[in-house]
Parts: structure tokens; C-alpha cells; sequence
């Protein structure tokens, strides 16, 4: 055997876009500009003792970078729960 790289193309399998089956494990979001649209769940904690307002930024960079890059454009990314915007949100009440 060589060492040459074997490529998706060259072996005798279809490739296809779609979600398994049966779907009956599939994570739904409901925004109000997405209905019960089917969905991808990651989850990004902050480690104790760091900066929430940094955080937020450096995921900012992270999504933006996956947007132009990686997402294809008809894949719909939406933050749930936002830790940096509901800490700006409690420390206005103190304002």
C-alpha cells in the first residue's frame, strides 16, 4: 500500500446533506424568525474566576470568524443564553 491519500470522490459511496433517520433525536429552536426549525446545541462555559465581558468578546470573534468561514449560509446561528447580555441586564437595575 502507498501512501498516496484516498479520497471521498474516488470510493464507491454517495454523500448526501440531510439529518439521520429516524429523526426522532433532533433539538428544535423556535425564534420569531425561525419556527420549530431543527437545531445544533453547543454549549460554551466560562471557567470560575474569568472575565464575563472578555468572554463574550472572544465568542464574538470565534462566531464571526465560523460565519464567514465554516456555516454554510443558509444554517441559522442564534445565542440562547447569553451570559454577558444578562449581566449587563441585572447590573443596569443598579444604575
Amino acid at each position: 500500500m502507498d501512501d498516496r491519500p484516498v479520497l471521498l470522490k474516488d470510493l464507491p459511496l454517495t454523500i448526501s446533506r440531510r439529518y439521520q433517520e429516524p429523526d426522532t433525536l433532533l433539538t428544535q429552536i423556535t425564534t420569531p424568525d425561525n419556527q420549530s426549525q431543527p437545531s445544533l446545541v453547543i454549549g460554551i462555559s466560562m471557567k470560575s474566576g474569568r472575565n464575563v465581558t472578555q468572554m463574550s468578546l472572544a465568542v464574538n470573534r470565534v462566531l464571526k470568524s465560523l460565519r464567514r468561514s465554516v456555516i454554510p449560509p443558509d444554517l441559522a446561528m442564534e445565542r440562547v443564553n447569553d451570559l454577558p447580555r444578562q449581566w449587563t441586564r441585572a447590573l443596569a437595575i443598579f444604575k
